[in-house]
């Protein structure tokens, strides 16, 4: 799910009742210890975006794969997919006057095209190869994904897009993950409700008692 839709919570709470391992989101730690001297994520430029966003990415997948090679489940809060949507849409956002989200922008849409579009640029090559990693990563690591829609209010985290601009944000990012999901035909549930229901449902999915995949 998008941001502040109540990923973490259900995370926290799945990892508690299965005894699963639960790999957090700690972008928010991240930001404070590479940019302690900056308030909030857009007060970053370029450079040190990409930078945060590298850093979150290597930091989830290494501790993902090496939770695999051990052979342990785990619960991933956000999972990569989600942090690969935000990361595009505040892209498209921030670097828009750099050019590099219209560039990420048609090398995704060159890969829904199957490949046809001929790249001009490395920055178009880097776009797509980024999301190779995230992609492939999601197919090798997770066997289920519960997918979480914006219902509940917007909360502010100090660091994240907030008031009507996080509101903004928020559906373009929630938007842009289900068509990730969608277009790349991964199998996910859709879980809504309060939050005793939402972990209802979600048990009940993992256990295999919801005979249809829900879209």
């Amino acid at each position: 799910g998008t941001f502040s839709s109540g990923t973490s919570t259900l995370a926290e709470d799945l990892a508690e009742k299965l005894g699963y391992f639960l790999v957090q989101d700690i972008a928010k730690e991240l930001f404070g210890e590479m940019y302690p001297e900056r308030d909030h994520y857009a007060n970053l430029n370029p450079k040190e975006a990409v930078n945060l966003v590298l850093k979150n990415f290597r930091s989830r997948t290494s501790l993902e794969k090496k939770i695999m090679k051990d052979k342990k489940p785990f619960v991933s809060d956000s999972s990569i997919l989600s942090e690969f949507a935000f990361s595009w849409i505040m892209g498209n956002h921030y670097l828009r006057d750099y050019k590099i989200a219209s560039l990420a922008l048609n090398a995704y849409e060159n890969l829904l095209n199957g490949g046809k579009n001929t790249f001009k640029s490395p920055l178009e090559l880097a776009a797509i190869y980024y999301e190779h990693k995230h992609i492939s990563h999601a197919r090798e690591h997770y066997d289920k994904i519960i997918y979480l829609p914006p219902e509940i209010s917007l909360e502010s985290d100090g660091i994240r897009p907030d008031g009507d601009y996080g509101e903004i944000i928020r559906n373009e990012v929630d938007l842009f993950l289900k068509d990730v999901l969608d277009s790349f035909e991964f199998d996910y549930f859709t879980v809504t409700g309060t939050k005793e229901e939402r972990l209802r449902k979600s048990l009940d999915y993992i256990h295999g008692k919801v005979p249809i995949i829900s879209k």
